[in-house]
Protein backbone atom coordinates (compact mmCIF):
# COMPACT_ATOMS: atom_id res chain seq x y z
CA UNK A 1 0.00 0.00 0.00
CA UNK A 2 1.43 3.36 -0.97
CA UNK A 3 1.26 6.49 1.13
CA UNK A 4 -0.90 8.99 -0.70
CA UNK A 5 -2.03 11.51 1.91
CA UNK A 6 -0.54 14.99 1.59
CA UNK A 7 1.82 15.98 4.37
CA UNK A 8 0.63 18.58 6.81
CA UNK A 9 2.55 21.85 6.97
CA UNK A 10 3.40 21.07 10.61
CA UNK A 11 5.02 17.78 9.56
CA UNK A 12 7.08 19.57 6.92
CA UNK A 13 8.31 22.03 9.54
CA UNK A 14 9.29 19.17 11.86
CA UNK A 15 11.30 17.69 8.99
CA UNK A 16 12.93 21.12 8.50
CA UNK A 17 11.72 21.38 4.90
CA UNK A 18 11.61 25.21 5.09
CA UNK A 19 15.33 25.28 6.00
CA UNK A 20 16.16 22.85 3.17
CA UNK A 21 14.20 24.93 0.66
CA UNK A 22 15.90 28.13 1.86
CA UNK A 23 19.31 26.55 1.23
CA UNK A 24 18.16 25.28 -2.17
CA UNK A 25 16.84 28.72 -3.11
CA UNK A 26 20.15 30.26 -2.04
CA UNK A 27 21.96 28.01 -4.51
CA UNK A 28 19.66 28.92 -7.39
CA UNK A 29 21.22 30.77 -10.32
CA UNK A 30 18.32 33.21 -10.68
CA UNK A 31 15.51 34.83 -8.74
CA UNK A 32 12.83 32.89 -10.66
CA UNK A 33 14.71 29.67 -9.87
CA UNK A 34 14.89 30.62 -6.20
CA UNK A 35 11.13 31.21 -6.13
CA UNK A 36 10.49 27.83 -7.74
CA UNK A 37 12.78 26.15 -5.19
CA UNK A 38 11.00 27.80 -2.27
CA UNK A 39 7.61 26.68 -3.63
CA UNK A 40 8.53 22.97 -3.81
CA UNK A 41 6.36 20.60 -1.78
CA UNK A 42 6.36 16.81 -1.53
CA UNK A 43 4.01 14.99 -3.86
CA UNK A 44 2.19 11.68 -3.55
CA UNK A 45 1.52 11.61 -7.32
CA UNK A 46 3.72 8.93 -8.87
CA UNK A 47 3.85 10.66 -12.26
CA UNK A 48 4.90 13.96 -10.74
CA UNK A 49 7.52 12.30 -8.55
CA UNK A 50 8.93 10.42 -11.55
CA UNK A 51 9.06 13.63 -13.58
CA UNK A 52 10.89 15.43 -10.79
CA UNK A 53 13.37 12.57 -10.51
CA UNK A 54 14.03 12.71 -14.27
CA UNK A 55 14.56 16.48 -14.08
CA UNK A 56 16.95 16.05 -11.16
CA UNK A 57 18.92 13.37 -13.02
CA UNK A 58 19.13 15.55 -16.14
CA UNK A 59 20.25 18.60 -14.14
CA UNK A 60 22.85 16.55 -12.30
CA UNK A 61 24.19 15.24 -15.61
CA UNK A 62 24.47 18.79 -16.97
CA UNK A 63 26.34 19.95 -13.87
CA UNK A 64 28.70 16.96 -14.11
CA UNK A 65 29.37 17.69 -17.80
CA UNK A 66 30.06 21.36 -17.04
CA UNK A 67 32.48 20.39 -14.28
CA UNK A 68 34.31 17.98 -16.60
CA UNK A 69 34.51 20.71 -19.24
CA UNK A 70 36.04 23.16 -16.76
CA UNK A 71 38.54 20.51 -15.68
CA UNK A 72 39.47 19.84 -19.29
CA UNK A 73 40.08 23.54 -19.95
CA UNK A 74 42.13 23.86 -16.76
CA UNK A 75 44.25 20.84 -17.70
CA UNK A 76 44.86 21.98 -21.28
CA UNK A 77 45.35 25.70 -20.59
CA UNK A 78 47.40 25.25 -17.43
CA UNK A 79 50.72 24.28 -19.11
CA UNK A 80 50.38 27.03 -21.74
CA UNK A 81 49.63 29.63 -19.11
CA UNK A 82 52.64 28.48 -17.08
CA UNK A 83 54.90 28.65 -20.16
CA UNK A 84 53.75 32.21 -20.92
CA UNK A 85 54.67 33.18 -17.41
Amino acid sequence: RSYTRPMREHDLELLELPAVLTRLAGAAASEPGARLAEALRPSADGGEVGGRQRQTTAASSLLDAAARSRMSVACTDGPRAAARG
